[in-house]
Parts: structure tokens; C-alpha cells; sequence
């Protein structure tokens, strides 16, 4: 294969590189959470009334017990009950015609929770990739990404209108946490 067709193929496939995020587009983390909150706390909160809830502080968690109180433990000790969200025979279809990563902020000690449901469900990638708390996803080749996150949304917008020869697309999954984020 010569350079110029090595090249068109680094830029069909730079086109179709997928960035997808696992905790609440393709895992339900919030119901061990929950399960978790309710045992604590003798509390009955359900999902439906947890996501009419903006933010964890209504239920007086504060940021920094919640990875290691509720998130964590959801994913070390329930990963079993932990819902799959997506279609294992869509999600099949499309990486015939995309190359789909997990790419997902996370703790180290839920990784490798993550990989055994990631098994038990079934759920194929092609490469798993998981970042520091932090780490910018914006700044990762891919052009599409399917997440939750707001701020992500906002740093693809900016990178779109700052195009510089990248385009990226942003897929803002509707969550609870990201209804202020306007449509662009």
C-alpha cells in the first residue's frame, strides 16, 4: 500500500473513532447506589426520584464521600446488579462501522470491576480505555463522543468552533445532571 492510501485509510479511520462512556449511558450505576443510600440511611429513594433530583447534595452526600462511600462499592461489590442500558445487538451492529471505544473516567479500584461486567454482560470493545479522574476526553482522537458529561459537551462545542481541521461531535446523553446544557 502506497503513502497516500495509507493515508486515506489513518483518516477513515481517525472518522470513525467512537469515545463511549459506561456509567449511565451503558451501566445504571445509580441503582446499587441507591440500593447502597437507602440501606445507610433507612431511606426509599427510588431512581425515578433520584433522577428528578439535580444534584446528590438534596440527599446531603457530598462530593467527596461519594466515589468512596456509594460509587465505588456500587461497582466492587454490586457490578452484578448493575443494569445494562444499551443494545447488545445495536451496539454489536455499530462496531461493524465504527470503531468503538469505552473510554471512561474512573478510580483504579473500579477497574477491574468494570472488565468483569463488561464480560458477564456480553458487552465486546474494541479497546478499553480508562483515564485518571480529570484527564480531558476532548483532547482524545476521537470524533464522536457518546457521554453525560456537560462539560465535555462544552469543551467539544468550543473545539468545533475553534475547527482546526477536527471535527468532533458531542452526543450529550439526557441525564439529570446536564438538563441546563442548551442545544447546539
Amino acid at each position: 500500500m502506497d503513502e497516500k492510501h495509507m493515508q486515506l485509510l489513518k483518516d477513515w479511520n481517525a472518522k470513525h473513532r467512537v469515545s463511549l462512556e459506561v456509567d449511565s449511558i451503558m451501566a445504571d450505576v445509580l441503582t446499587p447506589i441507591i440500593k447502597i443510600f437507602n440501606r445507610r440511611h433507612g431511606t426509599n429513594y427510588t431512581l425515578d426520584g433520584v433522577n428528578g433530583t439535580p444534584r446528590w447534595s438534596t440527599a446531603n452526600i457530598h462530593a467527596d464521600e461519594f466515589l468512596p462511600n456509594y460509587y465505588i462499592p456500587a461497582w466492587q461489590n454490586h457490578h452484578r446488579e448493575i443494569p445494562v442500558l444499551v443494545d447488545r445487538g445495536l451496539l454489536s451492529g455499530a462496531h461493524r462501522h465504527y470503531k468503538i471505544d469505552i473510554v471512561s473516567s474512573r478510580s483504579d479500584a473500579t477497574v477491574e470491576p468494570l472488565k468483569l461486567w463488561l464480560s458477564e454482560n456480553g458487552i465486546g470493545f474494541r479497546k478499553r480505555l480508562v483515564t485518571e479522574p480529570g484527564l480531558d476526553k476532548c483532547a482524545l482522537d476521537y470524533r464522536l463522543y457518546i457521554d453525560d458529561d456537560s462539560k465535555l459537551a462544552e469543551k467539544v462545542e468550543n473545539a468545533q468552533a475553534n475547527w482546526k481541521g477536527t471535527s468532533k461531535t458531542m452526543l450529550l446523553v439526557d441525564m439529570f445532571n446536564n438538563r441546563e446544557v442548551r442545544d447546539s
